[in-house]
């Protein structure tokens, strides 16, 4: 009998270690394959946040970290949380089209958005660059989903934009699936394209397709085509605002629409030595006025004296935070008014007429008197001229008569400076730049400064925006660390030397009117007065000329006084990083220094709604 014999026991071990090696190298293939994907996959994902990964769905994104080439992608910018169910709203809001949360490169013409996203969060597209079609012919555009414009125009003729779809043209069962109408282009020649779509609660995807003439079907642009304005990918998270990027033709048209506030323009306002001898002076000082130190929180708790205005600033779209309601009847507005104009008529027989009743202003001291503010246009009959009649009028209670309060004139030509402070929020910083810079081009004013505190912002070149800028009369501090908006205030503030000069603290999310200046300077009155307006808080969406928000009862944020009232009252707290009831206690300061307040409604100032995700 044969027996089989084993070979060596060496050789046996060999094959067998030679199988095992093979098993584990395929097994670690395994493994970095797995894991090259998944990579690859988290990667999209924090590049960039809300948008799906999934091939089948969304878009193919070029990653912030890799080199693009110049044909294949389009540029893609995304707004976030600005609520813009249209493209009115969408047109109106500061920051579009330069200024977007997101910006990336895509290289198809399907956007799809995250469905692990709240659907209530709303999302605004910017889809831009070039095509150069393959074929000449007439073709097609339909978008999907969002509310989307399409706008076409050759790559040299910036006149000859052409809208060639319109969602808002369409009727409600058409908008989901649109088509444009035919357009003729020609081959080898380069079209900025763009569109602007509005998804507001939706989770849908946003699709462009077009037809050729060579195809019997909508498809998707082929990427070949396509070409990017720009490369911004190593930009992509960078919340900056770019200048150089082009306008939006979907908001050409849009941009022009009458604000809520109907400013008078600028004024020539007559000194007050022109008009000293028209009315007494009477020595005045308010009863509601203290010096002493109040209890936290106690001026704008218990010492509130209003004022009633008249026309009264009001709107339909507009809540009030407490229902006060203080307006100036007509009557009693029009008949201090007409007794003013005969002591004018007596004191200067002829030489003026009244035009218009801009404003008057009560505020009554239980104990003394009324004190009004008239704000009047009158004409100027020797030179045929308008001017402005601005001044503070007190009517004791025992008497008839008309008076000037003693001291109590505000400075025509006070030098005003705004304070803002920020810490990376260089596009709300470019939009005050520009705020600033339309003003300055309205009003001409001379006396007007801006200091900004930047905590070493890394999504602006100040220096470079402020070169750049119209602004002349300038300051900038810079500083380091966590944002402290008492010490930043209180460090902008000093830079200030004058003492006759007037300070107004501002925020940077608001739209600010050219007349806010005067105003200012009309309700602040050295030792005497500081001024903090009740403001318009926008909804999310709302903007100056749509309205809808409310009266900011509570907020007393924006603030204005002369310098040396600030020094006496020592400024904001000593508080580091943390905030919340400063202002509060900023008025308790002051006023317990023996200034009043004015505290009434501005048409003058907007302030949006903003998400406070990333802020400080």
């Amino acid at each position: 009998m044969t027996f089989y014999q084993s070979p060596p026991f060496s050789v046996f071990w060999k094959r067998k270690f030679i199988f095992v090696f093979v098993v584990e190298v395929l097994l670690l293939l395994q493994v970095l394959v797995f894991w090259k994907f998944s990579l690859r996959s988290k990667l999209q994902k924090i590049t960039v946040p809300n948008f799906s990964t999934q091939s089948e769905t969304s878009t193919n994104v070029t990653a912030a970290s890799t080199a693009c080439n110049e044909t294949g992608n389009l540029n893609l910018h995304i707004w976030y949380d600005i609520c813009a169910r249209n493209f009115e709203t969408l047109c109106s809001y500061p920051l579009f089209p330069k200024a977007p949360d997101i910006r990336i490169l895509v290289n198809e013409s399907l956007i799809a958005v995250d469905e692990t996203i709240d659907t209530s969060s709303s999302r605004s597209l910017r889809i831009f660059g070039f095509l150069t079609p393959k074929y000449s012919g007439r073709y097609c555009f339909m978008v999907t989903s969002c509310d989307a414009q399409v706008w076409l125009r050759e790559n040299t003729s910036y006149s000859k934009v052409r809208q060639v779809f319109d969602s808002d043209r369409m009727s409600t069962e058409k908008r989901n699936s649109g088509v444009s109408s035919e357009i003729d282009l020609k081959a080898r020649r380069k079209y900025f394209i763009e569109v602007v779509a509005s998804c507001y609660q939706t989770r849908k995807k946003l699709q462009l397709f077009w037809k050729t003439p060579k195809s019997a079907s909508f498809r998707l642009i082929d990427p070949s085509i396509l070409s990017h304005y720009y490369n911004d990918s190593n930009l992509t998270h960078l919340k900056s605002f770019e200048d150089t990027l082009p306008d939006s033709p979907a908001c050409a048209a849009r941009r022009h629409k009458k604000l809520y506030c109907h400013d008078h323009g600028v004024m020539t306002y007559l000194s007050h030595d022109v008009v000293k001898d028209i009315l007494p002076y009477y020595t005045y000082k308010p009863s509601y006025t203290v010096e002493h130190r109040v209890d936290r929180y106690q001026a704008v708790t218990k010492h509130v004296v209003h004022t009633f205005v008249y026309p009264f600033p009001e709107h339909p779209n507009l809540r009030d935070e407490k229902h006060w309601i203080f307006p100036l009847g007509e009557e009693a507005a029009l008949s201090v008014v007409a007794r003013f104009v005969k002591c004018l008529d007596k004191a200067k027989p002829g030489k003026f007429q009244l035009e218009k009743v801009l404003r008057v202003e009560r505020k009554t001291d239980k104990e003394k008197g009324k004190r009004f503010f008239l704000d009047l246009k009158l004409r100027d009959c020797t030179v045929n001229k308008s001017v402005g009649f601005s001044e503070y009028i007190f009517e004791p209670f025992h008497s008839n008569q008309l008076y000037y309060p003693t001291n109590f004139q505000w400075r025509k030509n006070a030098p005003v400076y705004l304070v803002v402070t920020a810490k990376n929020l260089g596009r709300w910083l470019h939009h005050f730049i520009k705020n600033m810079e339309a003003i300055l081009k309205e009003t001409g004013d001379p006396n007007l400064h801006f200091v900004i505190c930047d905590y070493n912002s890394t999504d602006i070149n100040l220096d470079e925006v402020l070169q750049q800028s119209t602004l002349r009369n300038y300051a900038v501090l810079r500083k380091s660390g966590d944002y402290s908006r008492t010490a930043s205030f209180n460090d902008a503030i000093s830079l200030v030397k004058d003492p006759q000069s007037i300070i107004f603290l501002l925020d940077l999310h608001l739209d600010i009117a050219s007349s806010l200046i005067d105003d200012v300077r009309k309700h602040c009155i050295e030792g005497r007065m500081f001024y903090t307006p009740i403001i318009i808080e926008l909804d999310c969406g709302a903007n100056p000329a749509n309205l809808a928000g409310k009266w900011q009862v509570y907020g007393y944020g924006l603030i204005g006084m002369y310098k040396s009232d600030w020094d006496r009252a020592g400024g904001f707290p000593a508080y580091t990083s943390a905030w919340g009831g400063e202002d509060w206690e900023l008025v308790d300061a002051l006023f317990g220094k023996g200034l009043e307040f004015e505290r009434m409604r501005t048409r003058n100032v907007y302030h949006y709604h903003h998400t406070k995700k990333g802020m400080w």
